[in-house]
């Protein structure tokens, strides 16, 4: 009784030892590779929206109000897949596919609210605000959509992982133990035989030219 305790509690503890590694390698290859991609997908939304606004300060010349009206007038026609905003010094919105923006600078991820009322679109927004010469503020930006899904992909796919790796790694584990516990059970028995006096249970040593008893 206490020998099959012991193989049980073995055979337990192998499956679980080989299910959990196998799920924390599948987690940790899952999530490197999301977060990478992630990444890569933040790098070139930002580089679309640094070029779009490097070429707006390029056509307007002077990085005004009165310079970057006309511009940012014409890319609100011609560029859909873009959201432009100017205000003036006094936060007054001169041109734009926006509502109001604080006059912050820099990187930012604004939520869909920040849309005209008429869009249905209800995806976030990742832009770069500027503040003008003047006083103005210039905020280009563009949908992070592909982004969204993308996060949203991932959580997915780890959730399915966590159940796949989970059962691949119980399969693999009960594999495993049951060949260990096999080798278990055959030491056993020959150990048993030779206590008994059987001196014809051996164990061949493969690889050598001995037998052990």
């Amino acid at each position: 009784m206490e020998t099959r305790r012991i193989i049980a509690t073995t055979s337990f503890r192998i499956v679980t030892l080989f299910a959990g590694l196998f799920i924390l390698g599948g987690m940790v290859m899952t999530i490197t590779s999301g977060l990478y991609s992630q990444s890569t997908m933040r790098q070139q939304i930002r580089r679309e929206v640094e070029n779009e606004s490097h070429e707006t300060f390029a056509d307007a010349g002077v990085a005004d109000v009165r310079h970057l009206l006309p511009v940012v007038q014409g890319l609100i026609e011609h560029e859909p897949g873009f959201h432009y905003l100017l205000q003036d010094p006094g936060q007054v919105i001169v041109a734009g596919n926006m509502l109001h923006l604080r006059p912050v600078p820099g990187e930012r991820w604004l939520a869909w609210s920040h849309r005209l009322p008429k869009e249905i679109n209800q995806d976030i927004v990742y832009g770069i605000g500027y503040r003008l010469d003047d006083g103005g503020y210039y905020f280009v930006g563009m949908d992070a959509s592909p982004l969204t899904h993308l996060q949203r992909a991932l959580w997915t796919t780890i959730l399915w992982g966590i159940a796949g790796f989970g059962l691949i790694g119980v399969a693999g584990g009960l594999f495993l133990s049951n060949l260990i516990l096999k080798w278990i059970e055959t030491i056993s028995r020959t150990a048993r035989s030779i206590m008994q006096g059987d001196m014809s249970r051996r164990i061949p040593l493969r690889g050598t030219d001995d037998e052990t008893v």
